[in-house]
């Protein structure tokens, strides 16, 4: 039945008006308004046809992923892919769908399945080109999602970066080198990896991007035991999040609360409470497992200066904005309020607990690994200590004279001892040296 003029004409400002609406969602999305972006693309729903359905689903999908809106991501990218039959198209978004995933790995309520966020990997490879953006994304993102095991996809994906001249692409391939060479104890390579990335801000317009970069390199900075650099590039960091989101802005406070925690600096992290509080207050909309995180240090800060009723209302707070899934990540401060309270039983408890050391949180992890160490010394479970802390005191990093304390405990080794006491001093870690003073005979 062939249209009338009428008709015609309303189909003309219909496609007009979503072009229009998406041009306005664009331009809000790029100087991160984006709930605003969000809401023309929505609009931009009501009135198109299938064909471009799918775009703006994939559109909706990407200003979720700046806004760490997990859930409304995977439902927009869910849409794009009912509406696409074309199989190199598929494959770009399930690549899609699990880089965004993986390298945001904070943006969920619950964090999801390990076999789910593999299974989009299998398929994007199954249907990529074999020298495709996709494939390469795919890659990327498995290395992300299991750097511990998965090297090789690592060296693949960035391979195959290196030959497209995607400076984004190739920056993320780095990122998944330095997971990897990180997963692998090689901590060197790993901070080396990390701060090449550095080198390409210039050539990145997208300020989010930017923030990763910085968010990858600052804890293999304070690794290696680096700490003023690193809480440079906090402040850098912190500058470029004031334009972004009140979410960006809990990652840059957060990165300084996870330098400090490492190093000891308990005070200091005390005088940042008021800002945590802030930043958190703007950015419960947004799930982050930071929110959580930062109270939980907070209170561990607090803990030690014997304020418990603020300690006990910090970790109160955390405990409601704590996400499911994320418990390596919650893990160090969890056990280390435990230990300040003497409640051994849930230190047995959490040391119990399955917990996945996966992703990239290498600040994180090392919480995990300074607070396991004493948690086991704590229930006297001493051949534990020897196989966690024997591999870790052989290696070059700010780890090595917590294991070596933990040993020197075990083994009832003074020089042992000694060797951890110069270590933390050597790094400049007063309050870890003066803790490891009082156990000296």
């Amino acid at each position: 039945m062939a249209w009338t003029g009428a008709e015609e004409e309303d189909e003309r400002l219909r496609t007009q008006a979503v072009r229009w609406l998406r041009r306005a969602a664009d331009l809000a999305i790029k100087r991160y308004d984006l709930d605003e972006g969000l809401a023309h693309l929505h609009n931009a729903l009501q009135l198109c046809d299938d064909s471009a359905r799918r775009d703006v689903w994939r559109q909706i999908g990407h200003a979720s992923a700046l806004r760490f809106d997990g859930e409304s991501f995977l439902s927009a990218m869910q849409h794009t892919l009912e509406l696409t039959d074309d199989a190199q198209t598929r494959a770009e978004l399930l690549s899609e769908l699990a880089f965004q995933t993986a390298v945001r790995s904070g943006m969920w309520p619950r964090r999801p399945d390990h076999e789910e966020v593999e299974g989009w990997v299998q398929q994007a490879l199954e249907l990529a080109a074999p020298a495709s953006a996709a494939r390469a994304r795919a890659l990327i993102a498995r290395a992300y999602w299991n750097p511990s095991e998965e090297g090789a996809a690592a060296d693949e994906g960035s391979a195959l970066a290196e030959g497209s001249h995607d400076v984004l692409l190739r920056s993320y391939a780095w990122g998944a080198r330095a997971c990897a060479a990180f997963a692998e104890r090689e901590y060197e390579q790993s901070f080396d990896w990390a701060y090449r990335r550095v080198g390409l801000v210039p050539k990145i317009a997208d300020p989010d991007h930017v923030t990763q970069i910085y968010e990858e390199v600052i804890p293999a900075c304070a690794l290696l035991g680096r700490f003023e650099e690193a809480l440079q590039l906090v402040e850098t960091h912190a500058g470029i999040v004031r334009r972004l989101t009140a979410h960006h802005r809990i990652h840059s406070i957060a990165m300084e609360l996870e330098v400090k925690e490492l190093t000891g600096e308990w005070a200091s992290i005390r005088e940042r409470a008021p800002d945590v509080e802030r930043y958190l207050t703007e950015n419960l909309g947004t799930p982050c497992i930071r929110n959580a995180r930062s109270l939980f240090v907070e209170a561990v800060a607090h803990a030690y200066a014997g304020e418990h009723a603020e300690a006990r209302r910090l970790e109160e707070w955390a405990v409601e904005a704590a996400a499911e899934g994320f418990g390596f990540r919650l893990f160090g401060p969890r056990v280390r309020l435990a230990l300040l309270r003497g409640e051994l039983d849930v230190v047995e408890k959490l040391l119990a607990e399955d917990v996945p050391r996966r992703g990239h949180d290498w600040m994180v992890i090392s919480a995990m690994v300074t607070s396991r160490l004493d948690g086991l010394l704590a229930l006297g479970q001493h051949d534990a200590v020897e196989q966690e802390a024997v591999p870790l005191a052989s290696f070059g990093s700010v780890l090595r004279p917590f294991a070596l304390r933990a040993l020197a405990r075990v083994r009832e080794d003074e020089v042992m001892l000694q060797d951890a006491l110069a270590g933390f001093e050597a790094l400049g870690l007063d309050w870890h040296a003066t803790e490891t003073r009082k156990l000296e005979a």
